[in-house]
């Protein structure tokens, strides 16, 4: 580690603090006694404070590039730097902001009756501690940057009510208006001390993590037992999610073994979906979804600290795995959703309404790529209307097609959503916070779709993932037959259109969403043709589904 560099940046940071310090008690005192020697070197200090961030930053930034062998913690570290230097440049500007209002107060005295120094009391005790709790990564010192945030909040809204109160009088108008641009600025830097001190804590744990994620973390790692140990752990991202939700493996290193888990953290609704879900699923077929560690619920929030499970997705292996384990993980697969959905399966109608979650989408699709949109084409000698008057008419067939039964569906059957232990000849689902009983169709298609949009374009990668659709396309023709369901390769159809078309919205490769958008106007209209013949007699085009340039 480039110890000299990193001092010299501690040095540096060092002298921002004093500066920033001195500025925010240059405000204090400017409230008291307002007086244009303060406000001019309130002025010259924040000069010197924006070619102090500059210094940072430059440092930092030559660190990161001229030693490439930095280790993650020290990475980290320096991030942190980054944003914790930056808003404390933004708490100077704003205590110099808190200056120059001073020069709007008709009366100097009028705001020595209102309560302004809990805002500095908090803000100087919280600024003290930002050094030894950055270089020592000293999360309880963080957690104290951070509840400065959350004090000064307190104290803006006791004096908003005061001012708004003071406002329905005739006296001081001019004075109040300033003093509540005042108490804004000050709040301000609370939001700045937040930032800081969840600098501090991402560090500390590897990973970018905002106070309220680490307080569900703590909580859901101290479980139930009422502890309150300081939680000690590293996390780590898991892949990308579209859902909203924090994803990230966590280790706690409280645990002789250093157990590791996976750490949900998103809106109260979906993650006690999951929770429901997986808890629905261990009655049904225990192992198969992962294990519940804790859970916690605060506010608008959930958290859900869950089991890490063993092995590959079969996105990895059909990327990156060997042929002889992707097909093992698919022949596993086909037998455990046999026993799923025969297990699960109830004889009643169900209507899945792949056209009206189209429509639902339609303007997130649109927006990604508004070219789909409004215009008829010729495609594969079939001329096609517009898509929305395809939509439209295959809503009102889709009336019609009722799936015979309903299945326990995983509800996001993605290639990534599905994990295969090749050691123990074991499949894992994840990500079950939509699973649900419906049409097993909906499963189907999804799985398609995510195997058919990776954009991955070598020719003998796509043929393994070609492998990977038809298979579980047979085993679902197979199932439909022998269960007697014969709208199933209509309904199909319609799911499929559905995936590839809503699909686009997550790529701007334009040859690739044309590819997708391109098979699903022809498929829609293939099925369209279709009317007025019986449903069992339609034919799913397979080929629709090989990609070619």
């Amino acid at each position: 580690m480039p110890l000299d560099t990193l001092k010299g940046i501690r040095e540096n940071l060092r002298f921002m603090l004093l500066e920033v310090t001195e500025q925010v008690r240059d405000a204090r005192r400017a409230l008291g006694d307002p007086s244009r020697a303060c406000i001019e070197a309130c002025e010259e200090r924040d000069d010197y404070i924006d070619n102090l961030r500059h210094v940072i930053d430059n440092k930092c930034f030559a660190l990161m590039i001229e030693t490439p062998e930095l280790d993650k913690p020290t990475a980290n570290l320096i991030k942190a730097l980054g944003v914790i230097n930056g808003n404390l440049e933004h708490i100077a500007d704003l205590a110099a902001n808190v200056v120059r209002q001073t020069r709007h107060l008709s009366d100097p005295e009028f705001i020595a009756d209102h309560e302004y120094g809990g805002f500095f009391d908090e803000i100087l005790a919280a600024l003290e501690l930002v050094d030894p709790a950055v270089f020592t990564r000293d999360i309880t010192r963080a957690l104290e940057i951070c509840r400065a945030e959350f004090h000064t909040d307190e104290l803006c809204e006791r004096n908003m009510a005061r001012i708004v109160d003071e406002l329905h009088g005739e006296d001081h108008t001019a004075d109040l208006v300033t003093y509540l641009l005042i108490v804004r600025y000050l709040e301000r830097i609370g939001d700045s001390l937040l930032n800081v001190g969840e600098a501090v804590i991402s560090s500390a744990v590897g990973e970018k993590l905002r106070i309220y994620h680490y307080r569900a973390l703590e909580e859901t790692l101290n479980g139930d037992a009422g502890e309150d140990r300081p939680a000690s752990f590293l996390m780590s991202s898991v892949g990308e999610t579209k859902s909203g939700c924090r994803i990230g493996r966590v280790t706690d290193r409280r645990d002789d073994g250093g157990r590791t888990a996976i750490f949900k953290e998103g809106r109260l609704r979906k993650i006690l979906e999951e929770k429901r879900a997986i808890e629905h699923w261990w009655e049904l077929f225990p192992g198969l979804a992962p294990r519940i560690y804790g859970y916690e619920s605060h506010g608008r929030y959930g958290s859900l600290l869950i089991e890490n499970l063993p092995g590959r997705t079969l996105q990895a292996l059909a990327l990156t795995g060997s042929r002889d384990e992707l097909r093992e993980g698919l022949a596993r697969l086909r037998g455990l959703l046999d026993r799923v959905w025969s297990t699960t399966l109830r004889r009643e109608p169900v209507r899945p309404g792949f056209m009206r979650q189209l429509m639902r989408r339609g303007d997130a699709v649109r927006r990604a790529h508004p070219e789909f949109f409004g215009n008829s084409e010729r495609i594969c000698e079939l001329d096609t209307p517009p898509v929305e008057e395809q939509i439209s008419a295959a809503a009102e067939i889709e009336e019609e097609l009722a799936a015979p039964f309903s299945v326990l569906i995983h509800g996001d059957f993605n290639l990534d959503n599905v994990l295969y232990d090749a050691r123990l000849d074991a499949l894992h689902f994840i990500d079950l916070h939509r699973s649900r009983q419906f049409d097993y169709v909906q499963d189907v298609a999804v799985f398609v779709v995510s195997n058919f949009r990776l954009p991955v374009f070598a020719a003998a990668l796509r043929r393994r993932l070609e492998g990977a659709m038809a298979s579980l396309l047979e085993f679902a023709v197979e199932f439909a037959h022998r269960h007697d369901d014969t709208t199933f390769p209509a309904r199909l159809t319609l799911g499929l259109v559905r995936n590839l078309i809503t699909s686009t919205r997550f790529t701007l490769d334009k040859p690739l969403a044309r590819a997708m958008y391109l098979r699903a106007r022809y498929l829609l209209q293939r099925f369209l043709d279709h009317r007025g013949r019986p449903w069992d007699e339609f034919a799913l085009p397979a080929e629709t589904l090989v990609y070619e340039d």
